[in-house]
C-alpha cells in the first residue's frame, strides 16, 4: 500500500549559512570558443516523427530514454521511449492519484541508477521505472517536503546525498540544503550578472534555467536562458561554495509581471543541460530574442560546450542540428537529442557520436 511520509520532521531546526563570497565583477566575454577545440560531428536519425507537443527535457538511461513535456500538453508528463524512439510506458502521469502528480512543472531527473525524482509542491516524488515499467505503481512513493522546508519559498528538490537541495526564489535564499538532521544551510546570489536590484537579478538567473547535479562530488551547475551565464556550486564542510562561472553574454531583458522576460534583443543562452562524473555539456543557442519570436533560423541551438566540474571549458561539439533538449548517454559514448526539424516542423530523435578526445 502507498505511504505518503513526510521528510525529516519531528526533528529541531537549525538555520546555517551558506559560505557566501563577496559579489565580483562580471566580464562577460565568449572568446574563450575561440580558444578551446572544435570537433563538427554528424547526427544519425532515430525517429524523424517523435510524437510530443514541447519536449523541455531529456534523460538517458541504459536502455530508455525519458521525454519530459509540460503538462499542459496533456495528461501524460514523462513518457519512457525506446532506443529507436518509440513509446514503452508513462513513468510520471498527471493525476491525483498516490502514484501521479497533479501538476508536474520541475524537471525530473534520474537518482540512483533508474529511478526519476521530480517535485511538484509539496510531494517529492521516486518513480522506479523498472517496477513502472511491470505497472507496479504501488513502488512509487511520495514524500511531503516538511512545510519549514517550504518555507523558503522553494521551486524544486532535488535529492543530494543524503541531504535535500532546493532552489529558492528569493534573493536571501538562491539554493537551501536540508541535511537528514534538518538543519538548514542557504546562500544567497554570489555574483550579480544586472545592474538592477537582487531581486531582478535573481529572476534572470532563475528563468527558465537549467540545473545538474553530480552527486559524486555534492557540487551542482546552473545555466541561465537569458544570456549566457554558467556557474557551479558545492556543497561541502556545512557550507554552499562557489566553484566558478562561465559569463558569455550579459543578460538582455524586460521585468514585469514581477519576473525577468527575453527581449528581441535577448541573446539566448543555455537552452539545456546534461552532466557526467566527468564534466558538464551545456547547449549554448546564441540565438536572438527576435528569431523566436518571427521563426527565423535557428530558433535552437547546434553548440555544446563541455566544461569540467571546476568550470574550466574542454571543447565544443559543433552538431548539425537544432537541438531543443539532449542527455548524455551513461557511458558517454553518445548524446541523444531531440532536435527541431525547421521543414517539418516536427521534432525528431537524433543520436550524435560522442568524441572521445
Amino acid at each position: 500500500m502507498h505511504v505518503s511520509t513526510t521528510l525529516f520532521i519531528g526533528i529541531a531546526t537549525v538555520i546555517l549559512t551558506g559560505c557566501s563570497t563577496p559579489s565580483e565583477t562580471v566580464e562577460f566575454s565568449d572568446t574563450f570558443l575561440d580558444e578551446i577545440p572544435h570537433i563538427a560531428v554528424t547526427s544519425t536519425l532515430i525517429n524523424g516523427d517523435l510524437e510530443c507537443i514541447y519536449p523541455f527535457n531529456l534523460i538517458a538511461t541504459d536502455s530508455l530514454l525519458i521525454v519530459q513535456e509540460p503538462s499542459l500538453a496533456g495528461e501524460e508528463t514523462v513518457n519512457a521511449l525506446s532506443l529507436q524512439g518509440e513509446k514503452e510506458a508513462t513513468i510520471i502521469r498527471r493525476g491525483q492519484a498516490p502514484f501521479e502528480m497533479p501538476n508536474l512543472v520541475a524537471r525530473a531527473i534520474l537518482h540512483s541508477g533508474d529511478t526519476l525524482t521530480a517535485y511538484d509542491n509539496p510531494y517529492l516524488g521516486y518513480f522506479p521505472i523498472a517496477e513502472i515499467l511491470k505497472k507496479d505503481v504501488a513502488a512509487v512513493k511520495k514524500l511531503e517536503v516538511s512545510a519549514e522546508f517550504r518555507s523558503f519559498a522553494i521551486v524544486d528538490v532535488i535529492p543530494l546525498g543524503e541531504s535535500l537541495l532546493a532552489r529558492g526564489t528569493t534573493p536571501e535564499n538562491r539554493f537551501i540544503i536540508m541535511t537528514p538532521d534538518s538543519q538548514y544551510v542557504s546562500t544567497d546570489y554570489f555574483t550579480p550578472i544586472t545592474d538592477d536590484t537582487p531581486e531582478i537579478n535573481a529572476s534572470v538567473w532563475s528563468y527558465a534555467s537549467s540545473m545538474v547535479i553530480n552527486p559524486r562530488l555534492d557540487r551542482w551547475a546552473v545555466g541561465t536562458y537569458i544570456g549566457g551565464c554558467l556557474e557551479i556550486f558545492e556543497y561541502s564542510d556545512d557550507k554552499i561554495n562557489r566553484i566558478g562561472g562561465s559569463y558569455i553574454s550579459k543578460p538582455e531583458y524586460e521585468y514585469y509581471d514581477n519576473q525577468a522576460n527575453w527581449t528581441e534583443n535577448t541573446i539566448i543562452g543555455f537552452d539545456d543541460l546534461s552532466a557526467t562524473d566527468r564534466g558538464i555539456y551545456a547547449l549554448y543557442s546564441g540565438a536572438k530574442g527576435k528569431n523566436l519570436k518571427t521563426g527565423t533560423m535557428p530558433v535552437f541551438g547546434n553548440r555544446i560546450i563541455v566544461y569540467d566540474w571546476d568550470t574550466n571549458p574542454v571543447k565544443v561539439i559543433d552538431v548539425d542540428c537544432q537541438i531543443k533538449t539532449f542527455a548524455v548517454s551513461p557511458d558517454e559514448s553518445m548524446i541523444y537529442a531531440v532536435a527541431f526539424n525547421p521543414d517539418s516542423m516536427g521534432w525528431e530523435l537524433r543520436m550524435i557520436p560522442l568524441p572521445q578526445h
